[in-house]
């Protein structure tokens, strides 16, 4: 993430947030404690600052919304809105670009299969994925906009279940998965309206429903 937004390292009005953590099955008390250490300097240091903050759409999801990264997440946004004088915060999904972060959803599920691994398969689980690039995209408009002070979900309009992610990804390697269903998951609903607008612009480019889950396959693998 932090990558991503760079161009910003300089910028004393708009601190982007970018060094949380960021495994979303992170349990280490220690981790957490590192991100709102940094966090609380950070914020007494620009005062004045717009801050940018990215939390977790995992919030939504009651079947991992008690895991501690999920609890950790919601504290960190309640710590900001409270002490901060300009914010945004974003809680985004699960975020595809050039392949690094094993733990990542596409990642692990391209790679079990590549791999001929069996994949626990969640049989009502939904997952939702959004684009690198497309994620900057947005997040620059709001910036550039006079919205502040809010929490906006950052996500695609759908989101897919598990099984048929990896049916995409089945076409795209030319390859069967090797999985054992299991009956856990939920389905998962994120409330868009707020980014209507830029994702809009990204499915008249990029496609709408699965065609943007393949799109993004063609993209990074």
């Amino acid at each position: 993430m932090a990558k991503a937004f760079s161009n910003y390292k300089t910028n004393k009005d708009v601190i982007i947030f970018a060094a949380g953590v960021s495994n979303s099955t992170e349990t280490n008390v220690l981790e957490f404690q590192r991100e709102t250490a940094l966090l609380e300097a950070t914020i007494k240091k620009h005062p004045n600052a717009l801050l940018i903050y990215f939390s977790t759409c995992s919030i939504y999801d009651a079947s991992v919304a008690h895991r501690p990264y999920v609890k950790h997440k919601i504290e960190i946004e309640t710590y900001i809105k409270e002490h901060t004088k300009a914010n945004l915060i974003f809680r985004v999904s699960n975020v595809v670009g050039p392949q690094g972060n094993a733990a990542t959803i596409l990642n692990y599920l391209v790679d079990a299969i590549c791999h001929d691994v069996e994949i626990p398969l969640w049989k009502h689980a939904e997952r939702n994925l959004i684009d690198k690039d497309d994620l900057k995209l947005i997040v620059e408009n709001l910036i550039k906009s006079d919205v502040r002070n809010q929490t906006i979900n950052v996500a695609f309009r759908e989101s897919f279940l598990v099984s048929d992610i990896i049916k995409q990804i089945e076409l795209f390697l030319n390859k069967k998965a090797r999985f054992q269903v299991v009956e856990k998951g939920n389905s998962l609903k994120i409330d868009t309206t707020k980014i209507s607008d830029s994702l809009d612009k990204i499915e008249s480019i990029k496609g709408t429903g699965l065609q943007y889950i393949f799109n993004l396959l063609e993209k990074y693998y």
